[in-house]
């Protein structure tokens, strides 16, 4: 053997090779072991779908809306770029201060409006009571004029105690309102009011006077067509017409004093009459009841001389607007004046 071929034989025969056998693959199914790190997913929070809840107003009751079902959100894949949110994909809108359009308006009314006590003096207190439908209430103190002069914040039912004013006599009036949109409903209650004055003559009227009556020391005239009063207090003279002309009954200011002439003697009554005197004689011949008539064109002579009344009443009731007033004539009779001189006669 050459001596090359022999050294390497002998090199090799002192080498020994180790041959590691590849493992077999694991026989696990449907398990793959990946490199790749797999994708972190942020945990899922489970948020409850949003339910518009409209609170109804007192005229609509609205159905509380229906949440949609639910939807499910599709499962993550292994691609790493996917979020989870746990949300449905669609929400309900935000609720919202108006009524639904599908709403029912509720009826709209006042099912009870009371007063008591039914009878009261001024500055008493009385109760209040009510039940209404609607959006809101009012309620208002009526004056005796007809005006609305007091208001009350009220809820649509429930009870209320005021005093009256201490100064109204005869009746009190409360009103009260229920709204809704552009509707209204309305009531009243009315309680009587003692009078604070007692009147002069009986009987008495239903309306309570002003004030106390004033006695006072009074003359009076009878002519042909009405009647002369004058009252000392006020030293006014009230003509009485009963020629059926308007104004009815007038009241002049006495425009005679001492020291002027009680009469005209260029003024010559027919047999049988008389001329006035004095205060009676100056309103008689001057006063005015047009551009061309004085007072005398209207009641025409006296048929008898004016006299005293030495224990007359006047009085007047407490309308605001358009009072009647009472004054004692001749023989005791008690005439009413009516508002605006629109008439008079004996009362009642």
């Amino acid at each position: 053997m050459p001596r090359p071929l022999l050294l390497l034989a002998l090199l090799c025969a002192g080498c020994i090779v180790v041959v590691t056998p590849t493992p077999a693959p694991t026989s696990s199914v449907g398990v793959i072991t990946s490199t790749r790190a797999a994708p972190t997913l942020p945990p899922v929070t489970a948020t409850p779908a949003v339910i518009a809840i409209v609170t109804p107003t007192a005229t609509a009751t609205a159905p509380s809306p229906t949440p949609p079902p639910p939807t499910e959100t599709p499962p993550p894949t292994a691609t790493g770029t996917e979020t989870a949110t746990g949300l449905p994909p669609t929400l309900l809108p935000s609720p919202t201060a108006s009524v639904p359009p599908n709403a029912t308006a509720a009826p709209i009314g006042i099912s009870l409006f009371a007063i008591a006590p039914e009878e009261i003096r001024p500055g008493d207190l009385v109760t209040l009571t009510w039940q209404a439908a609607g959006e809101q209430a009012a309620l208002w103190r009526i004056a005796l004029d007809g005006r609305l002069v007091q208001s009350y914040t009220v809820p649509l039912s429930g009870t209320l105690s005021v005093a009256s004013p201490p100064d109204q006599q005869g009746r009190l009036d409360f009103a009260l309102f229920a709204t809704a949109g552009a509707s209204t409903a309305q009531a009243f209650v009315s309680v009587r009011v003692l009078c604070l004055y007692d009147w002069f003559m009986a009987p008495a009227p239903a309306d309570c006077p002003a004030g106390p009556p004033r006695q006072t020391l009074m003359a009076a005239e009878r002519f042909e067509h009405g009647l002369m009063l004058w009252t000392q207090f006020d030293d006014l003279i009230h003509v009485l017409y009963s020629d059926g002309a308007s104004p009815y009954w007038d009241a002049l200011a006495n425009a005679w004093f001492a020291g002027q002439p009680e009469d005209d003697p260029d003024l010559v009554p027919p047999p049988g009459l008389f001329q006035p005197r004095r205060g009676f004689g100056v309103a008689w011949r001057t006063g005015y009841v047009s551009p061309s008539a004085v007072v005398r064109d209207r009641l025409g002579w006296a048929i008898e001389p004016e006299f005293e009344i030495p224990s007359g009443h006047w009085q007047c009731d407490a309308a605001p607007r358009y009072a009647r007033c009472y004054v004692t004539g001749p023989g005791g009779v008690v005439y009413v004046l009516q508002p605006e001189r629109s008439g008079w006669g004996p009362w009642p």
